[in-house]
């Protein structure tokens, strides 16, 4: 299982969506919030509640752990990552099926990844 963290500090980044929307549109992910404490309020005032609230714990049942990107990334930066990670844990296809799915003209998808890394 993989996850896309939630940072512990009070300003998550608002374009983590795009992380974690991307990765769960693979349906081969399953996304988790971790956290260092029972709540996390984003920059926009939305509270997260972690699933996991204990990260060496959370380490020992996660197979993958995908941090989510800086606040400094713009979103349609993040959402390049994201399908740029895509596409190297399953595959070209997948990566573009999820840009079509968002409807976003990714420009990854011109590249030749035909499989995993």
């Amino acid at each position: 299982m993989a996850c896309a963290t939630a940072s512990g500090s009070s300003a998550a980044p608002d374009c983590s969506g795009f992380t974690v929307d991307a990765l769960g549109r693979t349906y081969r992910t399953t996304a988790v919030a971790l956290g260092d404490r029972e709540t996390i309020v984003t920059k926009s005032g939305l509270t997260i509640i972690p699933d996991m609230a204990d990260p060496r714990r959370a380490a020992a049942r996660l197979d993958r752990i995908e941090p989510l990107p800086p606040a400094d990334v713009p979103p349609a930066l993040a959402l390049d990552r994201a399908l740029d990670t895509i596409a190297r844990l399953y595959g070209l296809h997948t990566a573009q099926c999820v840009a079509r799915q968002v409807e976003y003209p990714w420009a990854g998808s011109a590249r030749s990844v035909d499989s995993p890394a």
